[in-house]
């Protein structure tokens, strides 16, 4: 049944450039298009960062409480992402850019392979 849903997801305090980046490489994903809303049945809800694409045409959305935690919402009924697969994808590729974007900092050249199993970085030291 449609209804608009509401998931705390792991991240805390998140960096916003990191959450902007994650949306980007989303998008290109999956065909997506950034969006400030999500709508459910009869419901919508503004959202600081948001994406509809294929899998997932209504959208997700995130918004960042005051106590830093982070929120997932949307509405997943006709999605063929569902939205705990897309919190995973979601805190998933949040995760692999923070490790690149400090593995760089420190001097390391990062390598990106897809593995059956996932996403695997080489770093190597310049």
């Amino acid at each position: 049944m449609s209804h608009l849903r509401t998931c705390k997801l792991g991240l805390k305090n998140p960096n916003r450039a990191l959450l902007e980046a994650t949306f980007s490489e989303l998008a290109t994903r999956y065909n997506g298009r950034t969006i400030n809303r999500v709508s459910g049945f009869n419901r919508s809800k503004s959202v600081l960062l948001g994406l509809a694409g294929d899998g997932f045409s209504k959208g997700y959305g995130i918004t960042i409480e005051a106590d830093g935690s982070v929120q997932l919402h949307g509405d997943q009924w006709g999605h063929s992402i569902k939205m705990d697969q897309f919190m995973s994808i979601l805190t998933q590729t949040y995760t692999k850019i923070a490790l690149i974007q400090t593995l760089q900092a420190r001097g390391y050249s990062v390598t990106q392979n897809t593995a059956r199993s996932g996403m695997i970085l080489i770093g190597e030291h310049l």
